[in-house]
């Protein structure tokens, strides 16, 4: 909302301090507005005092050690010192008549120096310091844009006799980076870059207004999908059993639901699930009654109303491919095998997620095998989507910006992210004492959402569960904020997974037996996109499909 802190205590002076200590150089001049102009007094190792009235507006200025540091008071000061403490280093100490003593600091690349017009406009602004936002987001099916309307309100720190306070109201900072990067159809007007440019966007707002807008094309719907995770699909159905049903019962249960698809991982160098690839380096089998079962599980989850997100979990490195190059021809050929094999099935019945949590992986490799693969696939299959996982960090979204999206409009980008998981032995409060983790988990999925907006690209939570001990309803409170932070970005997700050998980690069911979590997802997959169950009419015309292409 801004880029200034409010400081404050109790006492009549604010002490600063540290820079040293913190690895920082010393400030080496103060600058201020005086009855005489702009004035700038030398820092070093000698006591400044400069009293108040010499002060002719209540902000200073210290630059030096690369930045630029604006202190904007929110009363006129009694003094302004640079002094030796007690600690034996220099500090800034300035000393009001009444307390609390409270300021905004604004710190500024040198890049970007604050002089006199700057740091006016920011003592204008920072006065009235935004805390709260109320956001309203307006959907126009007809032109399938949305706009979005963010309205702050604001702590008043003060009037400077000298300056009226401007009202001012930031564009959020994300907007700003979608900008920066020309996202297709933003639109916001009437703002004004400031001289503040995070690591990301430059710091945009509109001044003398409460309320910024902007507007955007609505999110692909088709694109946010809700779904679950599963394995072990077995080389007969009549064993391939989980939670205590069988596969179209799980299927059934799952859809009922809510769950738009499944991602049904297929191991690779096991008997006990399909062996279409004996080992890493092949061969591929050409056991039609194999191939025959794929079908019947892909049709099974189909007939249910629910896509089937295929996904391998071979053991992928660059340094075991690059040394046996066999097997990564061996994978990229059991992939347009599938293609070619499903390339007729309705658009929302299969999708390919192509490598589960890609590790090891050498950068330029990695980005190789993306280009790759999807001129692979698509020289056999132009219409149905296609999942990447960010690599190298078994797909955790920090590694996102690690990829180079590749020149297809149909893909999601996939990342993988757990909460208090298995393993986690100790018992978990959620929201916690006096604790910011609700406010700020978020924070790990950035990446993720930075590569999104830079790339003008749908990105995917394809794996994410919670299996912490927690007391009464802490761990529903946790996923309902989870879900709700998905839908606020536009974020489909994948629950791993359905199995009732887990119900007491992340499964989701064993018999009559269902997780707590189950109606606190079903809250949230009733919002979901394009999953048949929520139109009867989209499930007819699926099924309808599906018969046309047996």
């Amino acid at each position: 909302m801004t880029p200034g802190v409010v400081v404050a205590r109790d006492g009549n002076d604010l002490e600063l301090w540290g820079w040293q200590a913190k690895g920082y150089d010393l400030p080496e001049s103060l600058s201020f507005t005086g009855k005489s102009g702009y004035r700038t007094t030398r820092l070093g190792d000698a006591r400044v005092n400069i009293p108040g009235t010499e002060l002719s507006e209540s902000w200073i200025v210290i630059q030096g050690g690369g930045m630029s540091t604006l202190l904007v008071l929110d009363q006129r000061p009694q003094s302004v010192n640079w002094e030796k403490n007690a600690q034996g280093s220099m500090s800034l100490v300035v000393v009001f008549s009444g307390r609390p003593a409270r300021a905004v600091v604004l710190s500024i690349s040198a890049d970007a120096p604050l002089d006199e017009h700057e740091c006016r406009f920011w003592a204008k602004v920072l006065r009235r310091y935004p805390v709260s936002a109320s956001e309203c987001v307006c959907r126009d099916a007809a032109s399938q844009t949305q706009s979005c309307l963010v309205r702050y309100n604001y702590l008043d720190l003060g009037q400077d006799e000298r300056n009226a306070v401007v009202a001012a109201a930031a564009v959020p900072m994300l907007a700003s980076l979608a900008r920066e990067h020309q996202f297709p159809g933003l639109a916001i007007e009437g703002v004004q870059k400031t001289g503040y440019v995070s690591e990301h966007a430059p710091y945009l707002l509109k001044a003398n207004s409460d309320t910024v807008t902007y507007r955007m094309p609505a999110p692909d719907r088709s694109k946010v999908m809700k779904g679950f995770g599963e394995l072990f699909a077995r080389s007969r159905v009549e064993r391939n059993v989980h939670g205590g049903l069988g596969e179209k019962e799980m299927f059934r249960r799952t859809a009922e639901w809510g769950f738009d698809h499944c991602r049904y991982a297929l191991a690779f160098d096991a008997d006990w699930d399909l062996p279409l690839v004996s080992f890493r380096g092949g061969p591929i089998s050409e056991d039609e009654a194999l191939w025959k079962r794929l079908d019947e599980l892909i049709a099974n989850c189909n007939e249910a109303g629910m896509q089937m997100m295929l996904c391998s979990f071979p053991e992928i490195r660059s340094r075991d491919w690059k040394a046996h190059p066999d097997r990564q021809r061996t994978i990229f050929e059991f992939w347009r095998r599938i293609a070619q094999r499903y390339a007729n099935l309705p658009d929302w019945a299969i999708s390919y997620d192509f490598f589960n949590e890609p590790a090891y992986m050498n950068t330029d490799h990695y980005k190789e095998i993306m280009k790759e693969l999807t001129a692979i696939i698509r020289s056999v299959d132009k219409r149905h989507m296609i999942v990447w996982e960010s690599g190298d960090g078994w797909a955790q979204p920090q590694w996102s910006g690690w990829m180079e999206p590749v020149d297809d409009s149909n893909v999601l980008y996939s990342f993988h992210h757990y909460g208090k998981h298995w393993g986690y032995a100790y018992d978990e409060y959620y929201p916690g004492y006096q604790a910011t983790f609700e406010r700020t988990q978020v924070d790990v999925w950035l990446e993720a959402i930075l590569f999104g907006i830079e790339h003008h690209v749908p990105i995917h939570c394809g794996e994410f569960g919670l299996s912490m001990i927690q007391p009464g309803s802490d761990g529903q409170a946790w996923l309902n904020d989870y879900l709700a932070f998905f839908e606020r970005f536009c974020i489909g997700w994948n629950w791993w997974n359905y199995s009732g050998h887990d119900i007491y980690r992340t499964g989701l069911a064993m018999g009559d037996r269902i997780s707590p979590y189950v109606p606190t997802l079903r809250r949230w997959t009733a919002r979901s996109g394009w999953g048949l169950h929520g139109s009867a009419a989209t499930r007819e015309t699926g099924l309808n499909a599906r018969a046309a292409n047996r």
